[in-house]
């Protein structure tokens, strides 16, 4: 299927691929779209898409609210462009996503200062606009790790940027996202792996953030000294001085 011709996605099959993604399909009628996934290439990259353009329908009504999530306060420019008769197609499916707050009260009251403070501030980082149109394989892998990231699967997305840094190397777009990933699993040995080396370049986009990221890292595990010493590097973020200010 051609990438950019999305919109002419015949309306039962845009259906039968809504109706999956939102769990609204019976056991026997899942297993027959899963045994088609698993058999067809060309069905995989249509649900692959639908999936990518559902983010892309949730980040446009969000945009304005970005930076309340946004580690520190970056802008955040969300460029998804659509047919409108397209918008209109695909506005139900939009509706379906939804963004649930957790609460953590508890962590206020049973854990130490370190984990409080590390989960008032960590927030997983927004991601990457998904561009799905490129004829590039590993740029196309990449996006495709990216909605897996969004969607909150970062196992998955691991899987496929691991891949694509086989290819490619490590670059520090790879290394700062797979750090992002680990750190919301839980791994922080392997979060500041790939952290401290996006953290140690100055003239990377992510140097700010990485260094953010790292910093919490540390407090994760305790260490404020080397936590606040980290945030020395980016004194000039808001976020990063009322931190080092409460380590100190």
């Amino acid at each position: 299927m051609d990438r950019e011709r999305i919109d002419d996605l015949p309306e039962e099959e845009l259906s039968a691929i809504l109706n999956y993604l939102s769990n609204g399909m019976s056991g026997n009628e899942r297993n027959t779209f899963d045994q088609r996934l698993a058999n067809d290439p060309e069905w995989r990259l249509k649900v692959t898409q639908v999936k990518g353009l559902l983010i892309g329908i949730r980040e446009a009504s969000l945009c304005e609210h970005l930076d309340d999530y946004h580690p520190h306060g970056t802008d955040v420019t969300i460029m998804w462009f659509f047919k409108a008769d397209v918008l209109k197609k695909w506005w139900v499916a939009a509706a379906i996503t939804l963004v649930t707050l957790t609460s953590v009260w508890w962590l206020w009251i049973a854990n130490p200062s370190n984990a409080r403070l590390y989960h008032s501030y960590f927030v997983v980082d927004a991601g990457l606009p998904v561009e799905m149109g490129s004829a590039d394989t590993l740029v196309y892998a990449f996006y495709d790790g990216m909605i897996s990231y969004k969607e909150g699967d970062y196992p998955d997305a691991l899987v496929k940027w691991n891949a694509v840094a086989e290819e490619t190397g490590p670059t520090d777009t790879l290394q700062y996202y797979r750090g992002i990933a680990h750190m919301a699993m839980g791994r922080i040995d392997e979060a500041i792996a790939l952290l401290a080396v996006v953290a140690g370049e100055r003239a990377s986009f992510y140097y700010q953030d990485a260094n953010w990221y790292l910093a919490l890292c540390y407090l994760k595990r305790g260490d404020r000294k080397t936590a606040s010493k980290i945030l020395s590097r980016i004194a000039d973020s808001e976020n990063a001085k009322d931190l080092k200010g409460k380590l100190e």
